[in-house]
């Protein structure tokens, strides 16, 4: 949102413990797949938010009121160095 992006993909989290896991099959009503990442569609929370009445606005009214405004970021955005970058550099 910061960037200026809609909230739109897939987003991964590696080596999810079994409370994140718990959490996103009680968000979307279904087993989480197995594995030591765990993904949820962006699409799908905003449908559920919006569906539920939780966050009628969907996922960016849900991101706004769960960490406040979200301002856009200003120039370019830094890049982040890899230790084999940072080697180099």
């Amino acid at each position: 949102m910061a960037a200026g992006r809609s909230l739109t993909g897939t987003v991964t989290l590696p080596g999810a413990t079994t409370e994140q896991r718990r959490a996103i099959e009680r968000l979307t009503g279904r087993p989480a797949r197995s594995g030591a990442s765990l993904s949820v569609s962006l699409a799908e929370v905003d449908r559920i938010l919006r569906a539920s009445g939780a966050a009628p606005g969907g996922l960016e009214q849900a991101v706004a009121e769960l960490t406040g405004p979200v301002s856009a970021l200003t120039g370019p955005r830094p890049v982040p160095r890899s230790g084999a970058i940072r080697a180099i550099v």
